[in-house]
This record gives C-alpha cells, sequence and structure tokens, in this order.
C-alpha cells in the first residue's frame, strides 16, 4: 500500500486500521507503532471499539492489496457510508471477497453494497471478485450484479454459492457472464439437472455470438444431458478463437454413452477416440476425458494439437507406415475447408448478416473449390517429383553401397600388403650373448674377474628384451626377527615381477641380516652373476671381488663401486598412510640456525676442529647462529668414527631448526644423516665431491643437496650465506621429493632398487598399470537399446573433419627413456620409473617442416595457408594427428546424461565415451543416444569420485577430456581447448577457474571472479593420461580417503599433483568462468558445506604436500584472430573464441 492509501484510512473505522496494521505481523498496539509513524498518530489519535461497526472490512497488505467484506451476525444491515465507500475506492484493490454470516437469511443487502463499490470504483482495479456462501436468490439483484462484472474489468469471477431452487433456468441465463459454477452433492441448496443444462447452454450461447468472452468457464456439477454436452461441441467447433472451459460432471455410465454416440451421428458429428476436431482451426480440437472408474467425465479444449479424426484412423489402419506428421497437418486443413462448406450448405442460414447472400454463398464456395482442386494437384504433383527423388536416391545409394564394398576390400588389401612390407622391414631379434646359465654352471675362466663395471657382473643371456623383466627371491631364515627384513621380503614377495621358475629370472635377489655366505644361496654359481644382496643392518662388509651387486649404507673407502652397488639406508619403516606427519613442511622457513653438526669426536681430526673453530668465529662475527658440537657424550657408540649424537627425536628437534647441516663423506652414518636431514628438511652440505649417493646414475642430487670439496671448508660460511631464500626452498622442495618418491619406506625403497637395476639393464617393463574396466551391461560396455540423436547440438562453424576413431601411438619410447628421458623422468615424473610409459608427457615436437617430407610426415596433419576454413580442416601443431576421448563420471541423473551424450554428437577428433557409472545400487536405462563414437559404461565396485582418474585400459588417447555431466559447453570451446593442450600438454587446459586467497591466518578456496587464477576444475579440463597413472599410484593415499570421506576436492587434489610435478599454473581459455547446468534440478556444488569442505581440503593437501605448490597465472588463452579485423576474404579461426 503507498504513503497516499495510508493517509486514505484515518477516516476509516477503527477495526479497519486495527486488521491493516496486524497483518505485518505485529503481535499488539505497540508492536503496530513501529511500523510508521504516520500510522502511530492515527492509532493514538482515534480509539478501539469493536462494537463501533457491524460490517466488518479486512484490508491485507502483501503483494496485492485485497479486500474482505463480511456481514455481522446481527440482522441489522449498516450500509456503508459514501465516505467509506470514497476511501476504499480510492485504495487499489485487486481482489474482493464477499462472505455470507452463518445464519443470514437475506443477502440483498450485501448484494446492494457490493454493487456500490462495483460502481463507484474509478481505477478499475479489481481482477477477482469471489461470492462465497451468499444466496442468488433476486433475480434482478443477480442480473444487475453480473451486468457490473462484465462491463468491469474484472478477469476472474468465482461463484462459491448455494443456488435456490427458485432459480430458475431463465434466472441462470440471465448470468451473462458466469465463469466459475461449483455445486456440491452435500449441500442444501443444489443446482438441478434442469439448472445445468440451462447454464452450460447459456455459456455455448455466449461464447458462439459475443463478441469478447476472456474468463474461462469452470463447472462441476452432478449430472448433464447427453444433448446439451452435443450442442457445446458444435457451438465450439465453429468458433476461430473459442473460450477456454472445463466441464467436469457425473452420470456417464454406458447408457449415457451410448445415448451420446446415437446423437453425434445424428448430427454428423464425427469423431476418433473422443476427440472433436474444431472445423475453424486444424490445430484444435475438444476431447472427452472418460473416466469408468468413477462414472464421470471431463471435457476441454486443446488448442495446439490436431485431432485423431476417422480417416486418420482408417490411413493408420491401412497403412503400413505411419503418415508424417506434417500430412496430418495437411488433412486436416482440408477437413477444416469442407467443413466450413458443409456447415455453410447444411444450416439455415442464407441471407442474414452473418452468412451472406446466396450468390455471394456459390461463390465463395467454387472459390474454396478451385483453391483445393489447385492446391491438391500442386500436392500430386509436389509428391511425384519427392518420389522420382526417392527413386534416383534409391539408385545412387546401391551405387554408393557398391562403391563403399569395394573401398573396403581394397582398404584390407592394403592393410595386408602393409603388413607383408611391415614384416619384410622387421628387425629379428636375437638372444644375447652367453647362453642361458645352468643351475649350477662353472664360471668361464676367460671372463674379467676385476667387476668393477656392470657390463661384468651381469649375464645378459637371462636379461633379454624379449621377455618380461623376472627376479627370483631368496627365502629369509624361519626364525629370522629383524623388522627391517621382514618388510623388505614381503615387499620384494608381492610385487608383480618376482618369479618362483629361476630359470625365467633375470636377478637373484637375497636380504643379508647378519654376514653374507654364498654357499646359502643356491644359485650363486661362485661368482655371483646377477645377483643383488640387501644388507638391512648397518655393520661393515667385507671387500667385495665377486659380481654380486651390493645394496648397503655403508662402504668402505674405495670398495664401492659406481656402476654395480647401490647405497642407501635401508633401516627404514614400512609404509604408512599418515607417514606424511613426520617429514618437516617447506614452510613457514623460520628457521633460526644456519647450519649444525652434532657428533662424538671419534673421527673428527685436529684441522677439522681448527676449522670448526674459526666457523664459530666468523658466525659469532656476522650474527648468524650455528650448533657445531664435536664431542657429545650421548652418542649411540664410541668405538665408530662421527656416530650420532642423542636420540632420534633429539636430532630431528635440531634439523628443524637449522638450514644447512653439515654431513662428512666416508663414515658408516653418512647414509642415516642424509636421510634424516632429508626427513626434517635441513638441507646436507655435504663436505666432498665424489660421496655415493643412493641412486646417484638417475637421480639428480644436485638439486637438493650441496657437494663440495672439504679444501674450500674456509669459504663454506661465505657461501651458505650467499643462497637466497628462494633456492633455499627449492632445494628443500627437491630434497623431499626425492625422499618422498624414492627413499622414504620399505615400498618405496623395493620399487625403486628395481627400477633402477631395469634401467641399467635397459628392459623396458611390460606390468600394465592400467586398470581393466568392468563392462556395466553385463559383458558389453555398450547400451543395448541404442537410438538416433533426437536433438543435435546446433552447429555453428565447421570444426573440423568427423575421422573414424584411432587410438594414439602408445610405447613408441621403450628405449629412449633409458637415455634420451631418464633425466626428466626420474626427476619429474617418477611414476613412469615403476614401468615403461604407453604415453609420454614431455616427448619432443618434430620441426615445423617435417610435417612436408614424406619420411617424417606420417600421421601429420599440416595446415594448408588461408585463414579460417583451412584452419578447420586439420589439426596442425608440429605434432601428429590424434583424438581424446571424453571421462564421465554419472551418478543419478539420467536426463542430464543424456543431454550431455547428444551434445557430443559429430564432434571432430573424439575417439570414444567413457561413462563411469558411480551409482552401484541401480543398474542404468537400456536405451541411450547412439553417437559417431562409441559410448561405453564402467561398472566400478564403489562409489568415490577418485574413480574419475581411474588409467582405464580403455582410454587409447593422450588426451582426456574429463567432463562432468552438467557441464554446458559448445562443441568449438571444446575443440579450441584440445588445440591449446596440444601445444602444452602437460599442462591442466579447461574452462571454470579458481583460486586460493588468503584471508586473516587461513587460506581460502575462492570461486569469485578475480584477475588471477592457480586452478582449473576438472568438470572440464583437458587431461594427459599421464597423470591420471600418478593420481592412482603416486599421490598419497591419505588424500584418496579424504576424498571419498567428504565426496569433494577430487579436482583440487589433481591440480596440487600437477603443480607439484611441473611447477606451472595451469591454463584457461575463453571467457567461461563459472558453467552451469540448464537442466540440472541439483547439484553437488549448490550443497551449503561444499565451500566449507573445499577450504579444508586446500588446508589438509598443503599439510600432505608439504607446502602448496599451486602457482597464480595472469592470463587466459583465446584464438589467434579473436577480436581482430580481417579482410573480408579471410576468415576467422573461431567465431566466438
Amino acid at each position: 500500500m503507498t504513503s497516499n492509501n495510508m493517509c486514505s484510512l484515518t477516516n476509516l473505522p477503527t477495526e479497519v486500521l486495527l486488521n491493516v496494521l496486524t497483518y505485518l505481523p505485529a503481535k499488539d498496539i505497540s508492536g503496530c507503532r513501529k511500523v510508521s509513524k504516520k500510522l502511530n498518530a492515527i492509532v493514538d489519535r482515534f480509539p478501539l471499539h469493536f462494537q463501533r461497526t457491524r460490517c466488518r472490512l479486512e484490508a491485507r497488505c502483501g503483494e496485492s492489496l485485497s479486500l474482505v467484506v463480511r456481514r455481522s451476525e446481527s440482522e441489522t444491515v449498516t450500509e456503508l457510508t459514501s465516505e467509506m465507500l470514497s476511501q476504499i475506492c480510492r485504495m487499489e484493490v485487486s481482489e474482493l471477497t464477499v462472505i455470507a454470516s452463518e445464519g443470514t437469511l437475506s443477502h440483498d443487502s450485501t448484494i446492494t453494497e457490493l454493487i456500490r463499490i462495483l460502481e463507484e470504483s474509478k481505477q478499475n482495479s479489481i481482477r477477482i471478485v469471489s461470492v462465497k456462501g451468499i444466496c442468488l436468490q433476486n433475480p434482478a439483484l443477480a442480473q444487475r450484479l453480473l451486468n457490473q462484472f462484465s462491463t468491469s474489468f474484472i478477469q476472474e469471477l468465482n461463484l462459491w454459492c448455494p443456488i435456490s431452487k427458485q432459480l430458475t433456468s431463465e434466472n441462470i441465463a440471465a448470468m451473462d457472464s458466469l465463469c466459475q459454477l461449483r455445486t456440491m452433492k452435500d449441500q442444501e441448496h443444489q443446482l438441478s439437472k434442469d439448472s445445468a443444462d440451462a447454464a452450460v447452454l447459456k455459456f455455448a450461447r455466449d461464447m458462439r455470438y459475443k463478441l469478447r468472452i476472456n474468463i474461462p468457464f469452470v463447472a462441476e456439477v452432478s449430472e448433464l444431458s447427453p444433448e446439451v454436452v452435443v450442442h457445446l461441441i458444435k457451438e465450439w467447433i465453429f468458433i476461430p478463437e473459442s473460450s477456454i472451459f472445463q466441464i467436469t460432471f457425473t452420470g456417464c455410465d454406458h447408457d449415457w454413452l451410448i445415448r451420446f454416440s446415437d446423437i453425434c451421428e445424428q448430427e454428423q458429428l464425427r469423431h476418433a477416440f473422443y476427440e472433436f476436431p474444431s472445423k475453424s482451426n486444424p490445430y484444435a480440437h475438444i476431447k472427452m476425458k472418460i473416466q469408468e472408474e468413477s462414472n464421470s467425465c471431463v471435457i476441454f479444449p486443446i488448442k495446439d494439437v490436431p485431432a485423431r479424426s476417422p480417416i486418420h484412423q482408417y490411413l493408420d489402419e491401412n497403412l503400413s507406415n505411419r503418415l508424417d506428421l506434417k500430412y496430418v497437418f495437411l488433412i486436416n486443413q482440408i477437413l477444416y475447408k469442407l467443413y466450413r462448406i458443409h456447415d455453410q450448405c447444411s444450416n439455415n442460414r442464407r441471407g442474414n448478416w452473418k452468412w451472406g447472400y446466396a450468390g455471394d454463398i456459390n461463390k465463395e464456395e467454387r472459390r474454396i473449390r478451385d483453391s483445393l482442386v489447385a492446391e491438391l494437384n500442386d500436392i500430386a504433383s509436389k509428391r511425384d517429383a519427392a518420389q522420382a527423388l526417392h527413386q534416383q536416391l534409391v539408385t545412387n545409394n546401391s551405387k554408393l553401397e557398391e562403391a563403399v564394398h569395394e573401398l573396403e576390400l581394397l582398404v584390407k588389401e592394403l592393410k595386408l600388403k602393409k603388413k607383408e612390407y611391415s614384416d619384410l622391414r622387421n628387425v629379428h631379434l636375437s638372444l644375447p650373448h652367453e647362453p642361458l646359465l645352468s643351475p649350477r654352471r662353472d664360471e668361464d675362466d676367460k671372463i674379467d674377474q676385476n667387476f668393477t663395471v656392470f657390463e661384468e657382473a651381469i649375464d645378459y643371456s637371462r636379461c633379454s628384451i624379449s621377455r618380461k623383466f623376472y627376479y627370483f627371491l631368496y627365502d629369509l631364515e624361519k626364525d629370522e626377527k629383524d623388522l627391517v627384513a621382514l618388510n623388505f621380503h614381503k615387499e620384494l614377495s608381492i610385487n608383480g615381477a618376482r618369479t618362483i621358475n629361476p630359470d625365467l629370472a633375470c636377478l637373484f635377489i637375497g636380504i643379508v641380516v647378519n654376514r653374507l655366505d654364498p654357499g646359502n644361496y643356491q644359485y650363486y654359481n661362485g661368482k655371483g652373476r646377477n645377483h643383488v644382496f640387501l644388507f638391512v643392518r648397518q655393520t661393515r662388509m667385507d671387500p667385495v671381488v665377486r659380481a654380486e651387486i651390493i645394496v648397503h649404507s655403508i662402504f668402505p673407502r674405495g670398495l664401492f663401486r659406481p656402476n654395480i652397488d647401490i647405497a642407501c639406508f635401508l633401516r627404514i619403516p614400512a609404509e604408512d598412510v599418515d607417514e606424511w606427519k613426520r617429514i618437516a613442511p617447506l614452510l613457514p622457513h623460520n628457521r633460526q640456525i644456519l647450519v649444525s653438526f652434532e657428533s662424538v669426536e671419534n673421527g673428527i681430526t685436529e684441522v677439522q676442529k681448527s676449522d670448526f673453530a674459526k666457523l664459530q668465529q666468523s658466525i659469532i662475527h656476522s650474527k648468524d647462529k650455528a650448533r657445531i658440537i664435536l664431542n657429545c657424550s650421548d652418542g649411540t657408540s664410541g668405538r665408530e668414527p662421527q656416530t650420532l649424537c642423542g636420540t632420534k627425536a633429539s636430532r630431528s628437534a635440531l634439523l628443524r631448526e637449522s638450514v644447512f647441516v653439515f654431513i662428512f663423506p666416508d663414515v658408516p652414518t653418512f647414509q642415516q644423516r642424509l636421510y634424516e636431514a632429508l626427513e626434517n628438511g635441513a638441507i646436507p652440505v655435504i663436505l666432498s665431491t665424489a660421496s655415493p649417493l643412493p641412486f646417484q646414475e638417475c637421480v639428480s642430487w644436485k638439486q637438493a643437496v650441496i657437494q663440495i670439496p672439504y679444501a674450500r671448508f674456509p669459504e663454506v660460511h661465505f657461501i651458505l650465506r650467499s643462497i637466497n631464500i628462494a633456492d633455499q626452498l627449492e632445494m628443500k622442495r627437491r630434497g623431499r621429493f626425492i625422499l618422498e618418491n624414492y627413499l622414504l619406506n620399505s615400498r618405496k625403497l623395493t620399487q625403486t632398487i628395481l627400477s633402477y637395476l631395469r634401467h641399467r639393464l635397459q628392459i623396458p617393463a611390460t606390468d600394465p598399470e592400467d586398470i581393466e574396466a568392468k563392462p556395466l551391461f553385463n559383458n558389453s560396455y555398450s547400451p543395448h537399446e541404442l537410438v538416433p540423436v533426437a536433438h543435435p547440438p546446433v552447429f555453428y562453424e565447421k570444426l573440423g573433419p568427423v575421422e573414424s576413431p584411432f587410438p594414439s601411438q602408445s610405447f613408441i619410447h621403450n628405449f629412449t627413456v633409458f637415455n634420451l628421458y631418464a633425466d626428466k623422468i626420474w626427476n619429474n615424473y617418477p611414476f613412469y620409473t615403476k614401468s615403461s610409459p604407453k604415453f609420454y608427457l614431455e616427448d619432443v615436437p618434430l620441426p615445423s617442416e617435417a610435417e612436408f617430407y614424406e619420411e617424417t610426415g606420417f600421421g601429420m596433419r599440416p595446415i594448408a595457408p588461408g585463414s579460417g576454413d583451412t584452419f578447420s580442416e586439420a589439426l596442425g601443431g608440429n605434432r601428429p594427428g590424434e583424438q581424446f576421448t571424453v571421462v564421465m563420471v554419472t551418478y543419478n541423473r539420467d536426463d542430464v546424461l543424456y543431454w550431455q551424450l547428444e551434445n557430443l554428437y559429430e564432434m571432430p577428433f573424439l575417439n570414444k565415451i567413457i561413462v563411469i557409472w558411480n551409482n552401484i545400487d541401480r543398474e542404468p536405462p537400456k536405451t541411450w543416444p547412439k553417437l559417431h563414437v562409441p559410448v561405453q559404461f564402467v561398472k566400478v565396485t564403489r562409489n568415490s569420485l577418485n574413480n574419475r582418474f581411474l588409467p582405464l585400459d580403455l582410454i587409447e588417447t593422450e588426451a582426456v577430456l574429463s567432463l562432468d555431466d552438467d557441464m554446458d559447453l559448445k562443441q568449438f570451446e571444446i575443440i579450441f581447448a584440445f588445440r591449446v593442450w596440444r601445444q602444452d600438454r602437460r599442462k591442466i587446459v579447461g574452462f571454470p577457474a579458481r583460486h586460493h586467497a588468503r584471508y586473516g591466518d587461513g587460506m581460502f578456496y575462492n570461486s569469485n571472479h578475480t584477475c588471477q587464477l592457480s586452478m582449473i576444475l576438472t568438470g572440464a579440463a583437458f587431461i594427459h593420461k599421464g597423470y591420471f597413472y600418478a593420481y592412482t599410484y603416486s599421490l598419497p593415499k591419505v588424500i584418496h580417503q579424504k576424498v571419498d570421506e567428504i565426496m569433494n576436492c577430487e579436482d583440487i587434489a589433481m591440480n596440487f599433483l600437477v603443480a607439484h610435478l611441473i611447477r606451472e599454473p595451469p591454463i584457461k581459455t575463453t571467457s567461461k568462468w563459472t558453467i552451469r547446468c540448464p537442466n540440472c534440478a541439483e547439484n553437488l556444488s549448490n550443497d551449503p558445506q561444499h565451500f566449507e569442505e573445499r577450504h579444508e581440503c586446500i588446508r589438509f593437501f598443503t599439510k600432505v604436500f608439504g607446502y602448496n605448490p599451486l602457482l597464480f597465472s595472469q592470463y587466459r588463452v583465446d584464438s589467434v584472430l579473436f577480436k581482430t579485423r580481417v579482410p573480408p576474404n579471410h576468415q576467422k579461426c573461431y567465431q566466438m573464441v
């Protein structure tokens, strides 16, 4: 209510004012006074007397103002004064309700007051009028009231009234604008059958002859005669713009339907299935819905669907194929014109104002007939042309099928020739020199016995590249209790490369607890070729002059053979899901001690003591801090040189306060000191450049430790001070990287040793790391019923050729990973060390001209000179042509998934679609759209978001489009992102971008629009399949558990992993920030806890990784000619991106 209306309330009765205030709502007058100062003044001015008025008026303020007029219980009627009526009429009233009081015998005065309100209303604002409980007994007043309704702008009239038996059908006929008539069976005053028939007949006549009827007619009566229903249908079907109505009546039994059918036949009113077509609108009809259970019927019109006429029924029964819908519409139009002619000829209305004179009618009939004849002739000619075209297409189709068959035969022949040619060019593989060794074979005396290089210690005839890499594991003693030895034996026992057949073994592995006795190993054969021994205790070993490969943490000076032996710390724990907690994080970097060193006095020379004293003086002079202890009294043993001080806990506490730590070479504790330094985040400073480091042939220790000759010890303080914070953090990160992936526990170290030896032997690993996908539909990945795409996507432009699916080239780097890519694999992609990479992340691109030469251009798809048109015909990009696989995880949104699959129809460069069905409690529907590529449904054992990144064997391409079923992406956006990913395949390339931000003391996940990003949501992103292996096998299991626990954050985990491996941010394409699903009823991201969980994920993943690896990017990628003006004879790369 406006302020002006509030001012006009001052002249209303106080009871009216009270109702206005309490609707706000307020429970007392003091609450009402808080509404408005103006209303407070009114309340204070007029006292409240509830008996002041006998006619109570209630006003309610809401989206619209409504008035309710109630009669008081007293029989005395007090009419509204003109002053009150003028105040009421000034208010914008949209709804008026008149309700009779109980026990009132006469309602004439109430109807009179209602008429006065309607007559004096000047704004015509009343749209809904309801009359309840008032007996329409006076025909004159009823006629006057309804006349007032018909002359106003009322859009809805509800009459919930008992009808007096004195009110005849003539009185009802006087109700000119009756819109809703409802009579209940249990009411005392019930509309008789004659009155109901009269009301429906009145509506039928008004519907045909009134110029404007904008009020729907709704009636619920107990019974209607079939003659009235037939009359209503006949009147409705001739009206061009007919009214909407719905009539419900009972008594529609079998006899009534027979009588109704007879009347329809007499009136020549044909129908099929009780659908009566309109003769004025070929797309409309009246429908009768018979409910046999309750013997009731509902009659209502349908204006946008053609009826099924007897002609349609005849055609359906006599033609093998159903008619097309356009022909149904055409038949309706012809029938409509014929009905009009029949109506004009059969009804005796010639010469009146509506139908014209007889001559005009004949002229019009001839015109219509000629028009129909011409239209039928035109249809016949079009039909003949269509039949001729159809016959020509059938003929051409048969010729094309023959040509396709010939081409298929030619393709098969060419494939056979290609195979024959390839077989001619194949290199025949022979076994390496030296035959297979027998179990007790004597060593050949001609072979060099020094065993200083790896080739001398290996019999390569056992390690051919033509078969799998196997090793034979010797058993431990039955009563062995050493926990470390048991852990390593367990890990070696369950590894897939172990064999129990010694004839197949390339290597023989034994675990030594005390001393090595060659006689205890059956296949040692004198010199121990192809043997590997793990010394799990930190005891000094005897000088080695044989061929066995020693894995030990202690090597006497000069006895370590760099090309044969492996130096590493073996007294390490077994794998633990919470082992990340014992590794020091990178940040905060608030370490107070610059360098530390603790040792017993044994093993420290006088020169070294003097050098440490000078270092202490330099540190004190420069205000730095150091902790140098050379004579700790609580060492573990005083007999060995430079043994450790204190307990592991005390040593860890010191190391976590130190930036650097000194480690001397050639001491028994060297490897243990190195391990503890990495574990606690201190940078090792090794005072030698020749000390053996773990797996130093493959692992780049220069990135994690500082190696300087001891001669430079006087300069070490200056060297350490010159290393800035960024380099310190990167060295700490690299040291943690080496520790976590290669040295941390017995499982990691076991796999590292095996991979290291396999790389030395240069044997490709054939262990399949792909996870075998289980078909969802019994023994089939594809649904049983495939239907054509009903709603294909809109193609805005040409995006590329739709090719047959072909896989990416796999296992093409089986031997170059041992040299060309070895450094990158061991120091950036440790998940590739376990087996030969099926697809390598960073294979080198070819020179730009290679695609134009026959010998180097195989599989290349160069782009011809030109702009948009030629660009869309090929991929280009200095790489062979390839395709991508779509992987979608779905649970319970079948309709959304169906819609998403249809959107991928005819997508260029698409290899296949893999749907991971995460709902293990129900089977999917059997019917899915038939696309141009295979759609394969995969069954999983549990509902987990980690299933999104499973390296399934069905994925045969390097590029994987991870796509949510609710992502609304256009095909040109996907193709553009695919081209971007091909140029930088190490990164995640996608659309919705997010970032992390710090507020106060915590880190938060943020989806706001900002100018920098750090994450790409994997619900719409291209990812290399190699990262699927890393996520499944290398990501800490505690992160998998966290994702399963909250059913969230798997995309954040993938972004953390990729950024951790390559130290670069992802790439965002196009301007889309948030992609919403228009067809989704629910979404996980709408959960209020969704963002809270993602905040917690970022903080938890940071703890597990030891730091937050996410990096920011401040740009996005668009196509080259985006927003560039091009000449008229050129085209852009894409129209919209």
